[in-house]
């Protein structure tokens, strides 16, 4: 009996991001009808993971927007609908993801930077305009 391949799951993504984190990766590529692409320290290069479908990069997307947080400015405007929004997971165990999606051919192309955590009792301050 055949076996259809399931989109990207939660676990999986969060697995390659802190894979990527560990081995100083600065930008994982994820595009239908390709392997996952890592840059960062060296050339651009793929990942040990199986050619993606635009199932895959949609439940990425999906993954996203299910840990997004949004700013307590932004939560409390009315006028939200002309902002740019940020899509961002924090990774257990420290770091950060950002995730900014293109329409490509085969569904949505995901682009997603690594941000390593800040050294212990350190601080990032966030400006907002």
């Amino acid at each position: 009996m055949l076996e259809l391949v399931q989109p990207m799951e939660s676990e999986t993504l969060q697995r390659m991001l802190r894979y990527g984190l560990a081995t100083a990766m600065e930008r994982i590529h994820l595009r239908p009808g390709h392997r996952p692409l890592a840059e960062g320290l060296g050339g651009p290069r793929e990942l040990g993971y199986r050619q993606l479908s635009g199932d895959d990069t949609s439940a990425v997307a999906g993954h996203f927007l299910a840990a997004a947080q949004v700013s307590e400015r932004l939560r409390e405007s009315s006028a939200d609908a002309a902002r740019e929004v940020f899509l961002f997971m924090e990774l257990r165990g420290g770091g950060l993801a950002e995730a900014s999606f293109e329409v490509c051919r085969g569904g949505l192309a995901v682009t997603i930077e690594l941000f390593q955590p800040l050294p212990r009792g350190q601080a990032a301050e966030v400006l907002e305009p």
